[in-house]
């Protein structure tokens, strides 16, 4: 199958596609009297390919006033499992369970509801144009892919959206700063990559991504991990969803790849 080399064509793509959004927000937020700008968007890096990328934080206590009612809606959730409004307080684990609450800390956030019906949309768009979609997002949304104290709130609410649709081959994240894999029941694919901040200077932490029309190849340097997947067929009979992931420096660094492990 043809290749479909993603490096170049992504940044560039981005970047006109990321000032095309900017735009949009700024006429969106003439709207409203927050001047909110919107910190999601598509693009076409090639016909047939979709590329979404998702605002994690667009519910959170990070990134506005605290008169903000984003930030009043951050703010109670985090109340709720913390039992105080202690802005310091908020991102300790301390006294969550050691369960998926854990994800309750101000490190993370969520998707509105508006960007939720978006996506939702989006996705049902590719699905009539029989497109392939990679979704991306800082915050990891998929419990066997990453610590639970690294998941997106309402992580539950993206993986209902995104099983609703035939389109979504992938979702690709960092946050966790540890790489990690796993394949849903839907075939889906998720991958965390390794955090910069945690790569010494002499090592290298980066990824090239080259997709084909039947699999995925993360080519991992360094700290980052390697991951080669199968796509989901159209075939319903199609059941084989293995993946081959493995650490780029010889399995010296944690991983926290579950490739065997189905949590739906």
């Amino acid at each position: 199958s043809e290749i479909l080399d993603l490096t170049k064509s992504i940044m560039f793509k981005a970047d006109e596609q990321a000032d095309s959004n900017y735009q949009m927000g700024l006429s969106l937020a003439s709207n409203n009297q927050f001047h909110d700008h919107l910190f999601y968007y598509k693009f076409y890096p090639v016909s047939g390919l979709k590329l979404i990328s998702l605002d994690c934080y667009d519910i959170s206590v990070l990134g506005y006033e605290p008169h903000h009612p984003k930030y009043q809606q951050a703010s109670d959730l985090l109340y709720k499992y913390h039992g105080h409004r202690d802005w310091k307080g908020w991102n300790l684990e301390d006294n969550l369970p050691s369960n998926l609450d854990i994800r309750f800390t101000s490190q993370n956030g969520a998707l509105s509801e508006e960007q939720l019906n978006w996506l939702d949309k989006e996705l049902a768009e590719s699905d009539d144009k029989n497109e392939k979609v990679i979704v991306f997002g800082h915050v990891g949304v998929h419990p066997n892919s990453c610590e639970w104290s690294c998941l997106l709130w309402n992580y539950d609410k993206v993986l209902e959206i995104f099983h609703k649709h035939t389109s979504v081959i992938s979702y690709l994240a960092g946050h966790a700063h540890v790489s990690g894999h796993c394949v849903d029941n839907k075939g889906v694919h998720y991958s965390v990559f390794h955090g910069i901040i945690e790569t010494t200077p002499e090592t290298n932490a980066f990824a090239t991504v080259s997709v084909y029309e039947n699999r995925i190849e993360i080519e991992g340097q360094g700290n980052t991990q390697s991951c080669h997947f199968k796509l989901a067929s159209s075939d319903p009979s199609f059941t084989q969803f293995n993946s081959i992931c493995h650490s780029g420096i010889d399995d010296q660094t944690e991983s926290y790849a579950r490739t065997e492990e189905v949590y739906a």
